[in-house]
């Protein structure tokens, strides 16, 4: 629109019908290419144009800004939920670990009475509580090793959304 205002006492002088529709353009673009003003003009142009582009993409900034800060927020929360997992998880292996040490405590009170009792009855007795603890004892300790196993996922899934975040802030 600009060229059009600024050079139409130019073009008005050209005679579209004489030179051929592409023989117009042609000349019509060498003789304004010469023209200083012209270039000033395309210049000018060019420079609205990516200014209109670069108000665009600063307008979709706000956008971007809220949905990257929700990626991280979701991101945040995977990490959270993993690390306290894990916790979750140390703290029943740390109770478990103390359950066990009871039962061996008992396991092993249970054989001093055992050769201190001199009735059959209640060496029989004692043996049927240490059969019975260590039974418990076993199941504790495949619970522990499961729980063990646990942790270590746990501590993967923690470290792995973690290095995704760093590479991500790289």
């Amino acid at each position: 629109r600009i060229l059009e205002k600024h050079n139409s006492k130019k073009l008005s002088q050209c005679s579209c019908e004489a030179y051929g529709n592409a023989s117009f353009l042609i000349f019509t673009l060498t003789m304004l290419s010469n023209n200083p003003e012209f270039r000033e003009l395309l210049l000018l142009h060019g420079r609205d144009r990516r200014l209109g582009k670069l108000e665009e993409e600063s307008n979709l900034l706000p956008e971007d800004i809220i949905r990257i800060e929700q990626k991280i927020s979701i991101e945040n929360e995977s990490i959270e939920l993993a690390v306290s997992e894990w916790k979750l998880l140390e703290t029943n292996n740390t109770s478990l670990e103390k359950e066990i040490i009871e039962i061996s405590e008992k396991i092993a009170k249970s054989k001093t009475r055992q050769l201190e009792v001199k009735k059959n009855e209640e060496y029989q007795a004692l043996e049927n509580e240490i059969s019975s603890l260590t039974t418990i004892q076993s199941e504790k300790e495949d619970e522990q090793i499961e729980i063990l196993v646990k942790i270590d996922d746990a501590q993967s899934t923690a470290s792995i959304a973690q290095d995704k975040i760093a590479q991500k802030v790289k």
